[in-house]
């Protein structure tokens, strides 16, 4: 079934290099000290029944009836969480925002609701930091299939100026879909110099980060990475990899809320009863664990 995905995401910190001094940055430490964060994945395919989609569903299909992004903020924030991702643009190309270069949007839809807007408030009247996903990969701008890249780097470019300016201050950005093309066609130092210069205090990185050696373009699964694996996105604040984000028996937290728009109450209790196991609810103390490596210049993996 299609949903809303809230997936909880700890991220878990033990520093495994053995070069005493390559130590955290001031970013990447607020990134560790954030700890325990919630990914939240809504768009258009939410109301067609399916997971991910081409590039073609009719705007005028994405219709939450009761949208409560303040509902998911306030669960969150009962979760015990200190900041959420919010997947802004997915592969198929929809924007939760309205975009003034695409009209493969919320405003081209039935409920014009900047949704990034509206999360943005909430996290600012929870006191949640506020991280922003968003696909390289776009199955429906057309600039994306020319065969000269610069065309769609320069689509990202002005997106992302768009996310980067109206909604406050962003802690993180997830890229993710670089498979799609050629590593270099995403031309990623020139996105991480827009980003670093519009949000200096804005960690970033690409899903998929580090490959296997000889390899570049392949996939290093985090529990076989080692010492001197290439990194394929540079440069890159931190490193990213979901191998089992949308996997049923995967161990994360997900809440489902309905085509309503908002979380069920059941689900809500679910996460919610795990803060107070962790003792964790109101995010009143972090959640701090393993799995982080630092890379030369300064890079973070997680």
């Amino acid at each position: 079934m299609t949903r809303v995905l809230v997936a909880a995401v700890a991220v878990l910190m033990v520093c495994t290099t053995s070069a005493e001094d390559l130590k955290p940055d001031r970013q990447q430490q607020a990134l560790i000290n954030r700890g325990y964060g919630m990914f939240v994945h809504v768009g258009v395919n939410t109301f067609n029944e399916t997971e991910w989609s081409d590039g073609t569903l009719p705007p005028a299909s994405d219709l939450p009836t009761s949208l409560d992004c303040d509902q998911w903020v306030e669960t969150a924030k009962q979760a015990g969480v200190r900041y959420m991702i919010l997947v802004t643009k997915h592969h198929d190309g929809f924007c939760l925002w309205n975009s003034k270069y695409t009209d493969y949007d919320v405003w081209s839809s039935p409920v014009t609701t900047d949704v990034v807007s509206e999360v943005a408030k909430a996290c600012r009247k929870h006191g949640l930091g506020l991280g922003l996903y968003y696909s390289f990969w776009d199955r429906h701008e057309p600039t994306h299939q020319q065969k000269d890249p610069a065309a769609y780097v320069e689509y990202m470019k002005n997106q992302l100026t768009e996310l980067l300016t109206g909604y406050g201050p962003i802690n993180e950005i997830w890229f993710d879909g670089g498979w799609a093309k050629p590593d270099a066609e995403w031309d990623f130092p020139a996105i991480h110099a827009l980003v670093n210069r519009l949000q200096p205090d804005c960690l970033i990185a690409s899903n998929h980060t580090i490959a296997i050696p000889g390899k570049p373009r392949s996939i290093r699964q985090p529990q076989d990475s080692t010492a001197g694996d290439p990194i394929r996105f540079w440069p890159t604040d931190f490193r990213l990899k979901d191998p089992n984000l949308v996997r049923r028996d995967d161990p994360k937290v997900y809440s489902t809320p309905d085509e309503t728009g908002r979380i069920r109450s059941h689900e809500r209790e679910q996460v919610i009863a795990l803060a107070d196991r962790l003792g964790i609810r109101g995010g009143t103390r972090p959640v701090l664990c393993l799995g982080a490596v630092l890379f030369e210049g300064g890079a973070l993996g997680v």
